[in-house]
């Protein structure tokens, strides 16, 4: 039983090694197409991002009026 443990585990821990030595070892690199100057230049779409920008502010001001008006409480009404 004891030399099967040992067998077990002498082969367990090679096999891991196997594993890392494997992970290790780095592929080699393929170029699949050549690299090409683009004929635009390429930048942050200005646009895009003020569009964002501008819904996601209205998005938060929304969002602290309705809790402004929750954490202010139920308003009494002289009546």
């Amino acid at each position: 039983l004891n030399a099967l443990k040992k067998s077990y585990t002498q082969l367990s821990t090679k096999l891991l090694e196997a594993k890392v030595a494997r992970a290790e070892t780095a592929e080699p690199i393929r170029v699949v197409e050549e690299p090409f100057v683009p004929s635009i230049p390429v930048g942050p779409n200005r646009k895009m991002n003020i569009a964002v920008a501008g819904v996601l502010g209205l998005f938060m001001g929304v969002l602290l009026a309705f809790l402004w008006n929750y954490l202010k409480g139920p308003e009494e009404t002289p009546g």
